[in-house]
């Protein structure tokens, strides 16, 4: 049985070999996001021959101010990837001006994606759900998967009507508002997510390996079979990633 990992920092991991490798023979297609892309080619090496791990360009809203050198390596590296992430905006703690900053980086990532065919975006949004799903919702060529998020049911049910997909991981289940996001998640649009190694699973980092007690945990809140959500998750990713190569 396959499983996935629609958010996974794995270049980020004390061992980012071993847990791709864990990743593959588990069966866990494992979207690999970057913070940057100084760092994508590492993490494409990572992927080199596996079938379920795919590497994803990306810049950190967080670290878009500091680092506006890698917009530019950023949008140059969209016509090679099917898959970019992490992206969005995050408000935080940034001033007014971040945020101006964080909108445009993501308006032309968004619309350089549109412009090359479509591209499956993992999209952060701390406190920032209402832009990120205005400016992400708006594209229709792209597919959007919202990571862990954290807005308001209103901007969620936008979200859903816009066609987003959500994932979600451990940790949002441990709090109420990530129960009731969880309520609102249609079938067809629900994915799992490890966003390791932030997330723990008891003392070690959650990894893409572990993705199946996930899936039990996620049946037993919605009252369904595991075995039946864990391949409804998998179809919904092969509905989320259906963009040209």
């Amino acid at each position: 049985m396959a499983f996935v990992d629609a958010h996974c920092h794995l270049d980020l991991y004390q061992d980012p070999a071993a847990v791709a490798t864990s990743a593959e023979t588990s069966k866990t297609y494992t979207i690999a996001v970057t913070n940057s892309p100084t760092v994508f080619a590492r993490t494409a090496r990572l992927a080199e021959g596996k079938q379920y791990v795919r590497p994803a360009a990306g810049l950190h809203p967080e670290l878009v101010c500091s680092r506006k050198a890698d917009i530019e390596p950023l949008l140059s590296l969209l016509s090679r990837v099917k898959y970019v992430g992490e992206i969005g905006l995050d408000y935080s703690r940034a001033t007014s001006e971040e945020r101006e900053v964080q909108r445009s980086t993501l308006d032309r990532i968004v619309a350089r994606c549109e412009d090359l065919g479509g591209r499956v975006l993992s999209i952060h949004s701390r406190r920032a759900a209402a832009d990120a799903v205005a400016i992400t919702g708006a594209a229709r060529r792209c597919k959007i998967i919202l990571h862990w998020f954290s807005g308001s049911l209103a901007v969620a049910r936008s979200g859903i009507a816009a066609g987003c997909f959500f994932s979600v991981n451990p940790a949002m289940l441990r709090s109420a508002s990530g129960s009731r996001l969880l309520s609102e998640i249609p079938d067809d649009r629900l994915l799992t997510e490890s966003d390791g190694p932030f997330v723990r699973n008891g003392a070690r980092p959650f990894e893409p390996a572990a993705m199946s007690e996930l899936v039990e945990t996620l049946a037993r809140v919605r009252g369904v079979d595991a075995k039946e959500l864990g391949r409804r998750i998998v179809q919904n990713f092969a509905r989320a990633v259906d963009v040209p190569e």
